[in-house]
């Protein structure tokens, strides 16, 4: 039996996870949406910190709503739950966005990104945060986005 370090079993571990997500990645392009693949990389987030159920029923919720607001922006009959509102105080400026050539790539962008920002800012600290990090950016780069724009106006 070889006997690996505390270290080099982290680092096998998190190489094996890897190539389980890249594995796993191509089959699911084609048969879930976008919105499932950030739900996933979510739960494998949440499975890589320490157990706080509070805390991660809040990541949850505000990770399910900033990719709800994502998609409800581009369509200005339906209501987003945070943008253009008022909760508890605070006021999220929102006047809409500019109608994109194709809506459902935008969508799938706008959704991309606010659940990769949620998600790198929830788990920074997390004792898993080199394999969450890591796992969250190698789907922005699957799906063509660039994980370092951070650009905050909804119109680029």
């Amino acid at each position: 039996m070889i006997k690996f370090s505390k270290k080099n079993q982290n680092s096998i571990q998190f190489l094996l996870s890897l190539l389980l997500i890249v594995i796993c990645s191509t089959v699911s392009d084609a048969q879930f949406s976008v919105a499932r693949r950030w739900n996933e990389i979510l739960l494998l987030s949440i499975r890589n910190d320490r157990a706080r159920p509070p805390v991660h029923a809040r990541n949850l919720f505000h990770v399910s709503a900033a990719m709800y607001d994502a998609w409800a922006a581009y369509d200005p009959s339906v209501s987003t739950w945070l943008l253009g509102k008022n909760r508890n105080g605070v006021n999220i400026p929102f006047v809409g966005v500019p109608s994109p050539a194709d809506i459902e790539e935008a969508r799938k962008e706008a959704i991309s990104y606010a659940a990769y920002q949620v998600i790198i800012h929830r788990f920074a600290n997390s004792p898993g945060s080199t394999f969450i990090l890591a796992s969250a950016e190698a789907l922005m780069n699957e799906l063509g986005y660039n994980p370092d724009y951070t650009a905050a106006d909804y119109k680029d």
